[in-house]
């Protein structure tokens, strides 16, 4: 019998932002209960970087949750100006010019939803535990005709407006010199869709040495659609990691 708390997972929204369903769009889940959770388990106890004391922890059992997205393609064109580190005489050589990028970005349009914004792979060529979610327009339907089956319908407390700035400045971000005296960036976006994403989230138990503090809760979250971990909180790396030097040095 499960020990982890029951109940919705996250608490109700005061004012939710409320999308039509004719304005809204849902990814239609291709992930099982039962896959999910082999699917987590496989992503807690196979980490590289896993404390070598965890062993196979106590899970919760994969809870669906249908979680608002605000689905934004955009793109920034920039010009900066600035100066490199080379000189001719005592003058440094100016630097400068224009940069490009389109995205389109999943926004989460609940806030306390452990996910992160984030520019997708391969765009930004950061490989990690964990994989931006990325949606086709081919792969989604209209809530009118297929509404969510299963699962915990999530509120929003994002609005369009929020969303599209949060995804322009990363953007912004991604394409800004790190020196420039100079910077103009032109923002457009082309549309902004309310998407219902399945998400499974798995809790789990770790009271170990590579903890942070007393309870601290762990968990992955994965696409229902992909079976890929879209976001995660696992016992330090830092910690796992020096927690096995110290053992090797003790033993040595």
């Amino acid at each position: 019998m499960s020990t982890f708390p029951k109940g919705p997972l996250l608490p109700a929204v005061e004012a939710p932002v409320n999308v039509p369903e004719g304005d809204t769009y849902v990814l239609r889940a291709k992930i099982s209960f039962s896959e999910a959770a082999e699917l987590a388990k496989k992503a807690i106890v196979e980490r590289t970087l896993r404390p070598a004391d965890m062993g196979d922890p106590e899970r919760d059992v994969p809870r669906l949750a249908w979680t608002p997205f605000w689905r934004v393609d955009a793109s920034v064109d920039g010009f900066h100006v600035g100066f490199s580190g080379v000189r001719v005489g005592n003058i440094p050589l100016p630097t400068g010019g224009t940069r490009h990028k389109d995205a389109v970005l999943l926004v989460c349009a609940r806030r306390a939803f452990p996910y992160t914004l984030a520019l997708p792979t391969f765009l930004s060529g950061v490989v990690g535990d964990t994989d931006p979610l990325e949606v086709e327009l081919a792969e989604l339907e209209s809530a009118a005709t297929s509404a969510p089956e299963g699962g915990e319908r999530l509120d929003a407390d994002v609005t369009r407006d929020t969303a599209e700035r949060d995804a322009l400045a990363l953007i912004a971000r991604a394409i800004s010199p790190g020196n420039a005296l100079y910077v103009d960036t032109k923002n457009r976006v082309r549309s902004s869709l309310f998407v219902r994403v399945p998400l499974y989230m798995v809790r789990y138990r770790y009271e170990g040495e590579a903890r942070s503090r007393p309870g601290e809760e762990f968990y992955v979250v994965l696409s229902g659609r992909t079976g890929k971990v879209v976001s995660a909180h696992h016992p330090s790396g830092m910690r796992a990691a020096a927690a096995r030097v110290r053992r090797f040095l003790t033993f040595k």
